[in-house]
């Protein structure tokens, strides 16, 4: 009797350990199920981690509070659909990602071929960066840096917001949001990309009210590679980035509207 009951779980078990491995939803399942559960739980720097879900990247990336950046189509999609239309234009390809947060772009744009350059200055995205970066494989074609972009070498006083995503050194990021102050090293596009050399070379700035400054340390960098650039403009009071809108355009550069926002915070493409 014993035996027979040993039988009928030894097949029931190989029936379904059959159909798990062969049946390709099962396995999709697994794969998240793994992803979810225990490859999170390696990442000791970051608790409030989560994986997220269908952006246009061939695998799940790490982001801060899964809650409050979970999308259920393509991130920014025009802001997306812009830069692979541009990757396939312009290869080889430099893409530097001033403002990288937890990798998206940076992410995006290696896996469509590019050699990138990312800046990010809060460590807390920063480690989920370089996470990302290594969950993906593609250490070889990203370099990255836990530095701010600005318009000298020298440090500056860094804002962390409660929300990672805008931490700032401008007063875009509101008083009562700020958790902590520190000084970061900072490095400007222009000392940054010296030793480099690209025929194509594609900038994105999302930097919550500091674009003026990344501009202000990166005009030798503009002149010399005339770049495509996608910039995420917020205005403030301290530092409206239309100005970086009007000191391109006396550069030759003409620029249109991606993604609107609202009238303070709107992303726009800028071409020489």
């Amino acid at each position: 009797m014993m035996k027979k009951k040993c039988e009928i779980l030894y097949e029931g078990i190989k029936f379904y350990v059959k159909h798990l491995l062969f049946n390709k939803y099962r396995l999709k399942y697994l794969k998240r199920f793994v992803m979810r559960n225990v490859l999170r739980r390696k990442l000791e720097e970051s608790p409030k981690i989560e994986l997220v879900y269908s952006i246009p990247l061939k695998r799940y990336i790490y982001v801060h509070n899964v809650r409050s950046y979970f999308y259920s189509g393509s991130y920014e999609s025009p802001v997306t659909k812009y830069l692979r239309k541009k990757v396939k234009r312009f290869k080889p390809c430099l893409f530097v990602d001033v403002g990288a947060y937890v990798g998206y772009y940076t992410l995006l744009m290696a896996e469509e071929g590019c050699d990138v350059i990312a800046f990010e200055p809060d460590p807390r995205s920063f480690v989920l960066l370089v996470n990302n970066i290594t969950l993906k494989g593609l250490q070889r074609k990203i370099a990255v840096f836990n530095k701010a972009v600005c318009e000298s070498d020298q440090p500056v006083l860094f804002k962390f917001s409660k929300s990672p995503s805008e931490s700032s050194f401008t007063s875009y990021l509101r008083k009562d949001l700020v958790e902590f102050a520190c000084s970061v090293p900072c490095v400007t596009l222009d000392s940054a990309l010296t030793t480099f050399e690209a025929r194509n070379l594609i900038l994105k700035i999302d930097v919550e009210g500091a674009a003026l400054q990344v501009l202000k340390g990166g005009m030798r960098t503009i002149a010399r590679f005339k770049p495509y650039i996608v910039l995420e403009v917020h205005r403030t009071h301290e530092s409206d980035e239309l100005l970086v809108l009007s000191i391109l355009r006396n550069h030759g550069y003409r620029w249109r509207i991606l993604e609107w926002r609202n009238s303070r915070n709107f992303i726009v493409a800028l071409e020489p």
